[in-house]
């Protein structure tokens, strides 16, 4: 193999979304770096993984992280898995809004598997919308740390 050769661009697009898409959307966005061919590879991944706000210099902008990550997917690639692991001291009503946003997202992408996980430090948990959980394409739903209604 000559120096510098980029063998993994060479594999064929739907290899490297199924790579992408085991990792978290963070990284995954982050190879778009690595090459011409990567730039906007991370925009048609099959999976959304996020995690956080915990590790991010504020909740802000890991909801911003989040809100952008969404909107910028390309419009016509389906997203199989949506999961979306939060950590909150204390989830402020904004925080509700943008995750019951974020969960009809995942739906209008025809996800097929929504993992909505919540932790919450405090006696409260996480209010979503039930009426945003509405599907034909989901297959698989996991809800923990929230209440319905």
């Amino acid at each position: 193999m000559a120096s510098g050769e980029d063998r993994i661009s060479a594999l064929p697009e739907d290899l490297l979304h199924q790579v992408l898409s085991l990792l978290p959307s963070w990284d995954a966005v982050q190879t778009c770096v690595l090459a011409k061919r990567w730039r906007d590879l991370w925009r048609s991944v099959p999976a959304v993984r996020v995690v956080g706000p915990r590790g991010w210099v504020t909740a802000d902008a890991f909801a911003r992280f989040v809100d952008r990550l969404l909107r910028l997917r390309r419009g016509g690639a389906p997203l199989d898995t949506c999961v979306f692991d939060l950590d909150f001291n204390e989830p402020s009503p904004g925080e509700e809004q943008r995750g019951n946003r974020w969960i009809r997202s995942a739906l209008r992408y025809h996800a097929r598997v929504l993992r909505f996980i919540v932790f919450v430090n405090s006696w409260n948990s996480f209010q979503i919308f039930d009426e945003h959980l509405v599907s034909q394409n989901l297959t698989f739903l996991e809800l923990q740390g929230v209440r319905a209604s």
